[in-house]
């Protein structure tokens, strides 16, 4: 397949030559490269730019039609070459939400590329709404997401439960309370996710069902990982709240401390997703029962 023209696309998708640069692992040099060399084999522009802005011309239009059918046939073809092979080959390039990227999968991933030694495994974190909108524009085979999720034309399967709790430093006055009401969790500084965290979105769903708004929150600050939230409250300026999962050393060790709310249970499930028309349908059927058969726990 011609580089040039997988290029092209991406920067189509992105809408972006420094953004494709970064997707495609190049230089921004290189991705102008590769576009001019499209251009100068068919002896025409294929991007007007204006004001750091970048829009088609007729001609990139039509490429970019042909190169999505282009890049579709050379994946299926791929893939079915791969099928008549007896061992598992290839690159599968999948999604995930940030507490499962940096806590799980990475373990996850090593025992499956011991099983498999000739799959080339890319991982790319974020929170599980960007991840969502990455599938979406099919940057990735498969994602594991938080819910909810509300995709057409993706197969959407349950992976696991994940408990979310709240924690404060050992030396907060709360830990020497056995349960608290929602009174407490609304006076007491907190230490939130950002928007988009799926973390976040369970508390506001929990608040708005008991008609209370985010906003009502006494929140000290947002932060965009969990490994910031542990930071922070551990330097006891607040609560914060988090999976379960994240936090399993520093319970263990007495660093933080979970403490409990009266009627408070937030939970929230993970799911896996792929898109119903997919390629790479050995190395992801393979991947998904391996996951299952590793659910964190």
């Amino acid at each position: 397949m011609d580089f040039s023209l997988k290029v092209f696309h991406t920067v189509v998708k992105l809408n972006s030559f420094t953004q494709a640069a970064d997707i495609l692992f190049l230089t921004q040099p290189a991705v102008t490269f590769q576009i001019k060399k499209l251009e100068d084999e068919f002896k025409t522009t294929l991007f007007i730019r204006m004001h750091n802005q970048i829009s088609l011309t007729e001609s990139g239009k039509i490429l970019f039609q042909y190169s999505e059918q282009i890049l579709e046939n050379y994946e299926q073809a791929k893939e079915y070459i791969l099928k008549t092979m007896s061992e598992l080959k290839g690159e599968i390039c999948i999604g995930a939400a940030s507490l499962l990227g940096n806590y799980n999968l990475p373990m996850i991933l090593g025992l499956f590329k011991q099983k498999h030694p000739d799959v080339t495994i890319v991982m790319y974190m974020g929170d599980s709404a960007s991840v969502i909108q990455s599938i979406k524009e099919q940057f990735f085979d498969m994602a594991i997401v938080s819910e909810p999720v509300a995709l057409k034309q993706f197969v959407i399967s349950p992976y696991f439960t994940d408990e979310l709790i709240i924690i404060v430093s050992s030396d907060h006055p709360w830990t020497r309370k056995e349960c608290l009401d929602i009174e407490d969790v609304l006076r007491e500084p907190c230490i939130l996710r950002e928007k988009g965290s799926g973390t976040r979105e369970v508390f506001k769903r929990f608040l708005r069902n008991m008609n209370i708004s985010i906003h009502n929150i006494n929140t000290l600050f947002t932060l965009g990982s969990s490994e910031a939230v542990k930071s922070a409250v551990e330097s006891g300026v607040g609560y914060g709240i988090i999976s379960e999962i994240a936090v399993k050393k520093e319970i263990e060790s007495g660093i933080l401390v979970k403490v409990n709310v009266n009627n408070m249970k937030l939970t929230r499930r993970f799911l896996i997703v792929y898109p119903q028309k997919r390629h790479k349908i050995k190395i992801v059927e393979t991947f998904i029962q391996f996951l299952m058969e590793h659910i964190p726990n």
